[in-house]
């Protein structure tokens, strides 16, 4: 039987959760680029925001909203907050395509879902890291209860 210990186990949910990084990041630039090129007039965009303290990312769509026509890199955005669930509501993400043309709609409620199953994969990754890492702490005590009890 082979027996892996907690640490290897760890640092490959972690490996899995910057592979789904890396990922998501190819994923947003391929989107500003099809947007871009594409002349597209919605100001949707969507960003990873890394954690602070752990090693899981969000992923946020944010419409853009452009101030300043003399400072052209001051811009306000105002992010879309997600729904219960994996997914950014339908009609949250319809109601800043407005005036759009239908594909810009479309083609952002098609990327959503994908970033819906990155979004579900990195949860449940990092759920199963804070469990191991409880685990590992709960095993420590334990032995350190059972160590103090023989002196």
């Amino acid at each position: 039987m082979i027996v892996i210990k907690n640490p290897q186990i760890i640092e490959v949910l972690e490996e899995r959760i910057s592979e789904l990084k890396e990922k998501a990041a190819r994923e947003v630039a391929d989107i500003h680029d099809h947007l871009r090129q594409t002349g597209a007039e919605t100001r949707l965009r969507p960003r990873i925001i890394q954690n602070k303290g752990y090693s899981s990312f969000s992923i946020c769509w944010r419409n853009f909203a452009f101030f300043n026509a003399k400072m052209p890199r001051r811009t306000r955005a105002k992010t879309i907050r997600k729904g219960r669930g994996y997914l950014v509501p339908r009609s949250r993400l319809l109601v800043h395509c407005r005036g759009c043309a239908d594909w810009e709609g479309e083609y952002i409620l098609e990327k959503e879902m994908g970033f819906a199953k990155i979004r579900k994969q990195v949860d449940l990754y990092s759920k199963s890291i804070l469990a191991l890492r409880q685990i590992e702490k709960e095993i420590e005590e334990a032995q350190q209860e059972k160590e103090g009890r023989r002196w």
